[in-house]
């Protein structure tokens, strides 16, 4: 699959960027830049470690879809940690794609499929479909 569709997939349908509150990181967070790029194989991650970063290389995985951002805040200065991962993700064909809240809040998101399969009933939606926070 193209990532271009695997784009459209997530935020047409899946975790849609209307869910997402303002500060938050979404989309396409890293990529080299080529639109027509075949996605073979997809990690799925909350956070961009240096672990989830190595592991991606080694299983050959070209697109990383998570939850946190690499860069959370302003950067004051340039942390070692940062510079690894970058440094790492500069030498390989690898995309990243950020969900943020959008991923957990969104309704029928992974809150709702969580709560389905534990038999559990959400009593109040964190995000609702056009009206933004809600929690």
């Amino acid at each position: 699959m193209f990532l271009q569709e695997i784009k459209t997939i997530l935020t047409n349908k899946l975790c849609p960027k209307v869910f997402k509150l303002n500060s938050e990181i979404y989309g396409l967070h890293y990529d080299k830049g080529r639109t027509n790029k075949i996605i073979k194989k997809v990690m799925l991650t909350i956070d961009l470690s240096l672990e989830a970063i190595h592991f991606a290389i080694k299983n050959k995985i070209n697109l990383i879809i998570s939850h946190h951002s690499l860069i959370n805040k302003p950067i004051k200065n340039f942390e070692k940690n940062i510079i690894n991962k970058l440094s790492l993700l500069s030498k390989f064909p690898i995309s990243i794609f950020i969900l943020n809240s959008s991923l957990i809040a969104a309704e029928g998101g992974i809150s709702d499929t969580i709560a389905n399969a534990l038999y559990l009933k959400i009593e109040k939606k964190f995000i609702k479909k056009d009206k933004g926070w809600n929690g």
